[in-house]
C-alpha cells in the first residue's frame, strides 16, 4: 500500500485529471435554455449576481411573495423593494409597473404570472408537499440510478403540539414508505456497500433536524435538553430500525452543533441501539471547530467499535453565522473565505477516508474539484469504490449526478417535502448560497470561469483576517460580548459561580445602610427571597430611615464642589475600572441575579454585560461632553455649550435589571461630577449592594455615593422633595413615575432649583404584525416580549 507521504506528489495531478474527466461530462447541460424547468431559478440568481445590491432584495421578496394574497399588495411590495433605485431602468420599470397595475386585465395578468414564477422557483428545490406528490419523483429518481434521502420542511417549533406532530410526522414518513416502495427492485449500486454485499443500505432514508423535535431547547440547559431530546429521538429510531430505514441527523446553526453531536453519540451508546448501522450525522466543513469535532467522532467510533456515516458538507448558514457573530462580538465560528472552507472539506475528506471503516464517507458538495478530491484520494488509499456516497440538492447540479452514476458512484439527493411558503426560508438558503460570488456553481455557470481556475486546488486564507474579536480600547467603544452558553467553558462557569453563591448565603447576609462610606446597621430588615424559592432568604438589609436620607442628601450636598472639581480623567477612569471588576466578577454577579431576581442565565448575562457597557460608553462619553462645542461666532465674542455638574443626584432604581439599569443611572450621574444617593429596589438590595461595593473598589470617593436601601414608600418622598436633590433618575411604574414628577416639581420657599426628573416609566406596548410577516418569527417575538425578562421588561409586549 502506498502510503500518504508517497502519493502526494502525484495526487494533485490525478485530483485535476478527475476534475476535467467529471467537468467533461457535466459540458452538455445548457443552463440558458428557456425551456429547462429550472430556467427562472436560474434567471434569478444570474440577475443577484450580476446585480449585487438586488440580492438582499430579490430574496426578501421572494420570501414574502407566497403571503402576498391581492394585486394591490404585490405593487405595494414591488414599489417598497426595488423602485427607490434612482437609475432609469428603475424609473422606466416603476412607470411601466404603475401604468400596468391600473389595467384590470395587464394587473392580473402581472400578479398572476410573478406569483406562478415564484411557485415554480420555489419547487425547483422542494419536491412536494406531501408523499403523495413526492413519491412518483423519487420512483424516477431510482429509475435513474439515484438514491434519496427525504427532509420535512417546516423547521420552526413553537410549541410543544407542533414538537410532538413533528415527531409523529416522521414516524409516519418511514411507516408509509416502508409500505408503498415494498415492489422497488433492488439496485446493485444503491442498496450495497459492497460487492460481496456485506453491507445493505436501506431504500428508505429520512433526514431529521433535532430542533423540529422540541421547542424549548435552551443552551444554557444543556443536559436536561440532551435528555428530552434523546427521549424525543427514541421513538423514531425504533422505527427507522424496525423498517429497516436509515435516519441522518441534520446538523443546523452552530449554536445547535455540540448539542447535536452530544445526543447522536449518547443515545447510540444506549443498550438498545448499540446494534444500530443504520444512522448518519453531518460534519459541516466551514466551521473552524470540523477538525476536532470529526476526529472527536471518529474517537468515538474506535472506543465503541461502532460504524456511522459522516455526511461531510460545507455549510448553509454562512450569512446567519457570521451576522450573528459580529453583532454579539464572537469569534466568527466559519471561515469568512470559500477558498478557506474548500481546502478544510479537502482535509476533512482525507480524515473521512482514513477511517472509512468507523465513518463511511457521504460527501455531500457541487463543487467539482472537492469530489474529484475525494475519488482521487479514496484510490490512493485503497478505500473500496462501493463505500462512498455522493450527496446533492434536489433540484441542483443534474449533469453532475448523472456524471457521477456515469462513472459508477452512488448518488443521493437531498429531497425537500413540504408546503411551499413553510419550505420559503429553505428556498431562500439555497438561493443565498448558490447565489454566492465564491461558490463553484456561481463560478461555473454565471462568472463562466475557465476549468482551470475552478479546478485548481484550494488554499488557506490568512486565518487573522477571518476573527472580529471585542475590543476594549480606552478610546473607542464597543459591545462586550454575552455569554455564548453553546460553550461548555462558558456554562460551567456560570454553575460553579451559582454553586459558590448559593453556599455563601448559608450564613446570614446582613446589607447594611452606606453614607459616607460608613456602614449603619438598624433593627429593622427588608429581607430578599429567592423568587423561585421564597423560603430562601438571599440576603436581609438594613432598613433606612427618613433621618438616613436626609443624612445622606446632607453629606452628599457637603461634597459637591470638591467632587465636581475632580478632573474628568480621574471620574471616567473610575467608570473604566469599575467595568474590569465587573468583567472579572462577571459569572459571580450572574449567579446572584439568578438567586435574587430569578434570572435565566443568558438574561442575567446580558444585564452584566449591559452594565459593562453603561460603565464604559458612559466614561468615553463624558471626556467628549466636558470639552463642549463651539457655537455662534460673532466678532467679538466667544460663544461655546459647556457641560457642569448639575449637584446631587437620587438614583431610585427598578429590580427588573437589577445591575444595568441602576448602575447606568448611577454613573451617569458620578462622571459627570454629580454625587448620588442610591436607593435601589427593594426585591434586588444585594445586587445593588455588589453595586455599590464595586464602583467604591474601582475608586469612587466615599463622600461621592450613598447606599440606602429600604422602603420607596418610606424614604421616596424626601428624597424627592428635598431642596438638597437636583435631579432624580427613577426606573419603574407609570404611577410612581408620574408621582414623582409631580412632587419634584412643587414650587417651595427653600427651593434652589428646578429639579430635573429623568424618569422611565412602564407601560403596555403593542406589536404590529404586517401581512407579509413570517408568523413563526412573529409568535417567538410575541412569546419572548411577553414572558422573557420574568414578564418585566420595560418595553414588554
Amino acid at each position: 500500500m502506498q502510503t500518504i507521504s508517497s502519493i502526494n506528489s502525484q495526487l494533485q495531478k490525478q485530483i485535476i485529471h478527475k476534475s476535467f474527466e467529471i467537468y467533461r461530462l457535466c459540458k452538455r447541460f445548457d443552463l440558458e435554455n428557456i425551456f429547462n424547468k429550472n430556467f427562472w431559478s436560474t434567471s434569478v440568481m444570474a440577475l443577484c449576481i450580476q446585480t449585487p445590491f438586488l440580492k438582499s432584495r430579490i430574496f426578501n421578496f421572494v420570501d414574502v411573495l407566497p403571503a402576498l394574497k391581492t394585486e394591490k399588495q404585490l405593487q405595494e411590495h414591488l414599489e417598497a423593494y426595488f423602485f427607490d433605485y434612482k437609475n432609469f431602468a428603475s424609473q422606466f420599470l416603476k412607470s411601466s409597473l404603475k401604468l400596468a397595475f391600473q389595467n384590470s386585465f395587464s394587473s392580473k395578468f402581472i400578479s398572476n404570472f410573478i406569483q406562478h414564477s415564484s411557485r415554480a422557483m420555489g419547487r425547483t428545490f422542494i419536491a412536494g408537499a406531501d408523499l403523495d406528490e413526492v413519491l412518483p419523483i423519487l420512483k424516477g429518481m431510482r429509475e435513474n440510478n439515484l438514491a434519496f434521502t427525504l427532509d420535512l420542511l417546516g423547521e420552526a417549533t413553537l410549541t410543544e403540539k407542533e414538537a410532538q406532530e413533528n415527531l409523529e410526522k416522521h414516524i409516519q414518513v418511514v411507516q408509509e414508505l416502508d409500505k408503498r416502495i415494498q415492489n422497488w427492485s433492488s439496485s446493485q449500486l444503491l442498496d450495497f456497500a459492497g460487492k460481496d454485499q456485506n453491507f445493505s443500505i436501506p431504500k428508505i432514508n429520512l433526514s431529521v433536524k433535532l430542533s423540529s423535535l422540541y421547542s424549548q431547547i435552551n443552551l444554557a440547559n444543556f443536559e436536561q435538553v440532551k435528555e428530552i431530546l434523546k427521549d424525543r429521538l427514541r421513538p423514531l429510531l425504533r422505527e427507522a430500525k424496525n423498517k429497516n430505514a436509515f435516519l441522518n441527523i441534520d446538523m443546523e446553526d452552530c449554536e445547535m452543533k455540540d448539542l447535536t453531536l452530544t445526543v447522536f453519540t449518547s443515545i447510540l451508546e444506549e443498550p438498545e441501539f448499540i446494534d444500530f448501522k443504520n444512522i448518519g450525522i453531518v460534519i459541516q466543513a466551514y466551521l473552524r471547530s470540523s477538525k476536532s469535532d470529526l476526529l472527536g467522532l471518529v474517537e468515538w467510533c474506535k472506543a465503541n467499535n461502532r460504524s456511522v456515516q459522516v455526511r461531510l458538507v460545507k455549510g448553509a448558514y454562512w450569512d446567519y453565522e457570521v451576522i450573528k457573530a459580529k453583532q454579539n462580538g464572537w469569534e466568527i465560528p466559519v471561515f469568512t473565505s470559500k477558498e478557506s472552507t474548500d481546502y478544510n472539506y479537502e482535509k476533512l475528506s482525507r480524515i473521512l477516508l482514513q477511517n472509512w471503516q468507523y465513518t463511511r464517507p457521504a460527501f455531500g458538495s457541487h463543487n467539482i474539484r472537492s469530489i474529484a478530491h475525494a475519488i482521487t484520494l479514496a484510490q490512493a488509499l485503497e478505500v473500496p469504490k462501493e463505500v462512498l456516497e455522493f450527496q446533492m440538492l434536489y433540484g441542483m447540479a443534474n449533469p453532475l449526478k448523472e456524471s457521477l452514476v456515469s462513472l459508477g458512484f452512488r448518488c443521493r439527493d437531498y429531497v425537500p417535502m413540504g408546503e411551499l411558503i413553510p419550505g420559503m426560508a429553505y428556498f431562500v438558503r439555497r438561493l443565498m448560497e448558490n447565489t454566492s460570488n465564491q461558490s463553484f456553481l456561481t463560478l461555473q455557470n454565471f462568472a463562466k470561469a475557465s476549468p482551470k481556475v475552478l479546478l485548481k486546488p484550494p488554499k488557506l486564507r490568512n486565518q487573522s483576517v477571518d476573527f472580529l474579536k471585542f475590543s476594549n480600547s480606552k478610546e473607542t467603544f464597543s459591545n462586550f460580548p454575552p455569554a455564548d452558553f453553546t460553550k461548555e467553558v462558558q456554562r460551567k462557569s456560570c454553575q460553579d459561580a451559582l454553586q459558590a453563591v448559593e453556599k455563601s448565603i448559608s450564613q446570614d447576609l446582613e446589607i447594611p445602610i452606606i453614607i459616607n462610606g460608613k456602614k449603619i446597621k438598624t433593627e429593622r430588615f427588608l429581607n430578599s427571597l429567592n423568587p423561585c424559592q421564597p423560603s430562601q432568604v438571599v440576603a436581609r438589609a438594613c432598613m433606612a430611615s427618613v433621618e438616613h436620607a436626609e443624612e445622606a442628601l446632607k453629606c452628599a450636598e457637603a461634597f459637591k464642589k470638591e467632587w465636581a472639581s475632580c478632573p474628568i480623567e480621574e471620574r471616567a477612569q473610575i467608570l473604566l475600572k469599575a467595568a474590569d471588576i465587573l468583567e472579572t466578577r462577571r459569572f459571580e454577579f450572574c449567579a446572584w441575579e439568578s438567586l435574587e431576581v430569578a434570572k435565566p442565565w443568558k438574561e442575567a448575562d446580558g444585564d452584566i454585560a449591559e452594565a459593562i457597557d453603561f460603565c464604559r460608553y458612559y466614561a468615553l462619553e463624558a471626556l467628549k461632553l466636558v470639552k463642549g462645542k463651539q457655537l455662534l461666532k460673532v466678532p467679538g465674542e466667544d460663544n461655546q455649550y459647556l457641560y457642569r455638574p448639575k449637584g446631587v443626584g437620587v438614583v431610585i432604581a427598578p429590580w427588573n435589571f437589577p445591575l444595568a439599569i441602576p448602575l447606568g443611572m448611577v454613573v451617569a450621574g458620578l462622571v459627570m461630577g454629580n454625587p448620588i444617593v442610591f436607593k435601589p429596589a427593594e426585591q434586588s438590595t444585594m445586587i445593588g449592594y455588589l453595586l455599590y461595593e464595586s464602583l467604591i473598589k474601582a475608586g469612587c470617593p466615599k463622600e461621592a455615593l450613598h447606599f440606602l436601601p429600604g422602603s420607596g414608600e418610606e424614604i421616596g418622598p424626601t428624597l424627592v422633595e428635598s431642596n438638597k436633590t437636583a435631579f432624580v433618575a427613577f426606573t419603574g411604574s407609570a404611577e410612581v413615575g408620574l408621582s414623582i414628577l409631580e412632587s419634584a416639581n412643587k414650587k417651595t420657599a427653600s427651593m434652589k432649583t428646578v429639579k430635573k426628573v429623568i424618569s422611565e416609566m412602564g407601560g403596555k406596548n403593542a406589536l404590529i404584525v404586517d401581512e407579509d410577516a413570517d408568523l413563526d418569527d412573529a409568535i417567538k417575538g410575541v412569546i419572548y416580549s411577553s414572558f422573557g425578562f420574568q414578564g418585566q421588561k420595560c418595553s414588554a409586549l
